[in-house]
C-alpha cells in the first residue's frame, strides 16, 4: 500500500507515525494525518525508469559518503514524474483530511475542500525538511518530492546510516489553526514549556514565554515579550500585531500550563522520553508532533544536538522557484513562493474586497449555468449547491 490511513499504521511506517498513532488511541487530540509508504518511493523509481541509475549512485556511498553523489540522487528524485493513477489515489488521502462530519452547517460542506497540510518525514531524522503550508495537490506532489530529496542532504544521509533508519515514509498532516502554540519536553524530571501566540511552526521566529514545571507545580516563569503573531488565512501565513496588552502578557494562563504538564507526563510514562509539540484551538489541546529523545540527545524542537558547531535553526523560509538546492538543513519550508507577510493595518479595504465578492459571484453562476446546460438532470442539486455557496460569500 502506498498510501496509509490511520486504521492501517504500524512500526514499519516511521517512528513519528507510529507514535502519533498512539498518542490518539489514548484518548488525545491529533490533527488528521496519513502515511506515504516506502512502496510510494519504489513505485516511483520503477515508473520513472530509475533503479538502475539509482541503485549505481548508491554503490558509490558504501565507503565515504560523496557529496557530488549526493547531490545527484537528490536531483534525480526531484525530477520524478509522478503517474495520474497514484495522484488520483493521493488526492483522495489529501482530501480526506479535510472532512469534519460534525461539522456540517450546508450542503457546500459536503463538498469535498483542500486543506493546508504539512508534510515530514516519519522517521526522527532532525536534518530532513519539512514542508507546510500546503495546498492543493500539485503543491503536495512538489513537497513530497522534495522532501524525499533532503533524505540525501549530507547530514541527513549521515544521520540515518548512522541510526539505522531504513525508510523513506512521510507523514502527511493537516495543519491546525491554532491561537496559541509551542513546544514540551523534561529535563531531570522538570518540565520546560515554550509558547508563543499564533499558529504553530514559527516559535523561532518569535519570543516565546517559558514555563517550567517541578512536582506538578510551576515553579518559574520567563515572559517573553512578542509584539506580532502568525496566522494561517486564505493561501499564506499573515503577520499580525498584538494588542500591547496581549503582547505584554502570558500566553497560558496557569491551568492551561498545568494541564500541558499533566498532559506531557502522561504521555512520557506510555512513550518514553519525548518532546511535543502542540497547539490550541478552539479551547482543546493538540499534539501536533511528538519525537522521541535519548538522554544523550537533549534536543528540543527548535534546537539542535549539544554540539554548538552542528546545531540546527528550524526555520520558515520563503521557497524561489530557483532555490530549491540552496535550502539549509533541518529546515521547516513555507511551500509558497512569496507568502504573503502583512500587518493587521494594512488589510484591503472594504469596497475592494465586496469589488472581489461580486465579481467571484459572476464567476459563479456562469460555472453553475454551464453543467446545468450539460446535466439537466442535476439542475436542483446545482442550485441548492450553487445557493449555498453564494451565502458563503
Amino acid at each position: 500500500m502506498q498510501f496509509i490511513g490511520l486504521g492501517n499504521i504500524k512500526e514499519s511506517h516511521g517512528q513519528k507515525a507510529a507514535l502519533l498513532k498512539k498518542v490518539l488511541d489514548n484518548g488525545y487530540n491529533v490533527a488528521p494525518f496519513f502515511v506515504i509508504s516506502q512502496d510510494f518511493f519504489d513505485s516511483l523509481v520503477e515508473l520513472n525508469g530509475a533503479k538502475n541509475q539509482l541503485d549505481f549512485l548508491k554503490t558509490k556511498l558504501k565507503g565515504e559518503s560523496s557529496i557530488e553523489v549526493l547531490n545527484q540522487l537528490s536531483s534525480l528524485i526531484k525530477k520524478f514524474i509522478v503517474p495520474e493513477p497514484i495522484i488520483k489515489e493521493l488526492n483522495k488521502h489529501y482530501l480526506k483530511l479535510s472532512n469534519n462530519p460534525l461539522v456540517v452547517r450546508s450542503v457546500f460542506d459536503l463538498v469535498k475542500k483542500e486543506t493546508f497540510v504539512a508534510v515530514r518525514a516519519s522517521d526522527p531524522n532532525p536534518y530532513i525538511d519539512t514542508y507546510t503550508n500546503i495546498l492543493g495537490k500539485d503543491e503536495l506532489i512538489r513537497a513530497i518530492k522534495l522532501c524525499l530529496a533532503s533524505f540525501y542532504k549530507p547530514k541527513a544521509f549521515s544521520y540515518s546510516r548512522t541510526k539505522s533508519l531504513g525508510h523513506n515514509c512521510l507523514v502527511v498532516q493537516k495543519m491546525v489553526l491554532t491561537e496559541k502554540a509551542g513546544i514540551m519536553l523534561s529535563d531531570s524530571g522538570v518540565i520546560k514549556i515554550k509558547a508563543h501566540w499564533g499558529q504553530t511552526g514559527f516559535i523561532s521566529k518569535l519570543n516565546p514565554d517559558t514555563y517550567f514545571v517541578n512536582n506538578s507545580q510551576i515553579s518559574s516563569k520567563k515572559i517573553g515579550l512578542q509584539n506580532y503573531m502568525y496566522m494561517l488565512e486564505k493561501e499564506s501565513f499573515v503577520k499580525k500585531s498584538l494588542p500591547a496588552r496581549a503582547a505584554e502578557s502570558q500566553v497560558l494562563e496557569d491551568r492551561e500550563i498545568l494541564n500541558l504538564a499533566q498532559t506531557f507526563k502522561s504521555l512520557k510514562n506510555i512513550l518514553g522520553n519525548i518532546e511535543l509539540e502542540f497547539g490550541f484551538s478552539n479551547g482543546k489541546i493538540y499534539i501536533i508532533n511528538v519525537r522521541p529523545v535519548n538522554k544523550m540527545e537533549e534536543w528540543d524542537f527548535i534546537g539542535g544536538p549539544p554540539n554548538e558547531e552542528e546545531k540546527i535553526d528550524e526555520k520558515i523560509v520563503d521557497l524561489e522557484p530557483n532555490q530549491e538546492d540552496t535550502i539549509n538543513m533541518g529546515e521547516v519550508v513555507d511551500i509558497n513562493a512569496n507568502p504573503k507577510i502583512v500587518d493587521v493595518m494594512e488589510e484591503p479595504k472594504l469596497n475592494n474586497i465586496m469589488e472581489e465578492s461580486e465579481n467571484s459571484k459572476e464567476k459563479i453562476e456562469k460555472i453553475f449555468l454551464k453543467y446545468e446546460i450539460i446535466n439537466p438532470n442535476l439542475k436542483n442539486v446545482l442550485n441548492l449547491l450553487k445557493d449555498d455557496l453564494l451565502e458563503e460569500l
